[in-house]
This record gives C-alpha cells, structure tokens and sequence, in this order.
C-alpha cells in the first residue's frame, strides 16, 4: 500500500500510526502541501476525478476504557452516544489556477 502525506498534518500522520501500530505494509511518499505538491496534475491524477464520500465514525472515549466521573448537580454530563458524519466532495481531474474559485 502507498500512503501520500505530508509529516505537518496531523491527519496524514494518524493514517501512518495506525498502519505502524496494526503493522501493517505500506510505502510513505512524503507530499509538502504547503509547496502545492498536492495540487500537482500527477498528483491529481492518483485517484481520478470524481464524486467522493467520507465518512467517519466516532465513539465515546469510554468504548476504549477511559472514565470521568459525571454527576448532574456540578454539570458534568455522561459521553456522547456512538455517531456518524458523512459528506460527499468533488475531487478536480486538474489543479485550480492560482487564485481561480
């Protein structure tokens, strides 16, 4: 597995610790976001144009056995249910021209 991510985003280096910690093989090719590189036509060019979906799943840190104490008379409620967020994005087949919307 290739992973492309750039070492300053936090985002990027979770996907890395995640095949790191499962052991999981994979190539990491750094990319500079902040250089443009992820706006480069070869780059745009890895996953294709298209419509995309995302969606993330986020549990209560009590599914992972952390604790806090909750009591109704100081405010402190219990943690949130399991829930889902999804959205849907067009990824461009070619970079934007600088300063274009």
């Amino acid at each position: 597995m290739k992973v492309y991510g750039d070492t300053s985003s936090g985002n990027c280096l979770k996907v890395k610790w995640v095949c790191d910690h499962l052991a999981l093989p994979y190539t990491w090719i750094a990319v500079d976001a902040l250089k443009g590189e992820t706006r480069t036509t070869e780059f745009l060019k890895l996953n294709g144009a298209g419509q995309y979906r995302v969606t993330y799943h986020l549990d209560p840190p009590a599914k992972n056995g952390f604790a806090r104490h909750t009591d109704a008379a100081t405010g402190v409620a219990s943690w949130w249910e399991p829930f889902e967020v999804s959205w849907t994005f067009t990824y461009p087949s070619t970079p934007k021209e600088p300063g274009a919307s």
